[in-house]
């Protein structure tokens, strides 16, 4: 999961943020490095404990990619989250998981773990699917 964060982050940086996010390019050398060996710090630590559930950013790196500023739809994309909710959380203005969310979850059919919710790939880690939707982990 972070790996791909990772990746993608070099990819936009790379292509010059065209229709992306455009504080990746805003950065400085500096600021970037430091944001991407804080990143590479996170894998390797989630690498080693290999923790149950999906790890949050960083805090240092959400707050530098401007995660809580509103440009939700490519934040959403860069942390790989399903098209159907980037939209529902984007359009409604929701900035948490609520009942909302939950009963727009409970009509989804849902697949098995590590499969896409929508049309592009999204991986979860081995997690009951009522973890991966905010309802306890088994």
């Amino acid at each position: 999961m972070l790996e791909r964060i990772y990746e993608r982050i070099l990819r936009i940086r790379e292509d010059g943020c065209r229709d992306c996010l455009k504080v990746v390019c805003r950065m400085d050398d500096f600021q970037f490095n430091q944001l991407m060996s804080r990143l590479q710090m996170q894998i390797e630590i989630t690498s080693r404990y290999n923790p149950p559930v999906r790890p949050a950013l960083d805090p240092m790196i959400s707050t530098e990619l401007g995660v809580y500023r509103g440009d939700d739809e490519n934040i959403g994309r860069l942390l790989g989250y399903p098209e159907c909710c980037i939209q529902s959380f984007s359009e409604n203005t929701r900035y948490a998981i609520d009942e909302d969310h939950l009963a727009e979850v409970d009509k989804l059919e849902v697949p098995p773990v590590n499969a896409p919710l929508c049309s592009h790939q999204v991986s979860y880690p081995a997690v009951s699917d009522a973890g991966r939707h905010g309802r306890g982990i088994s």
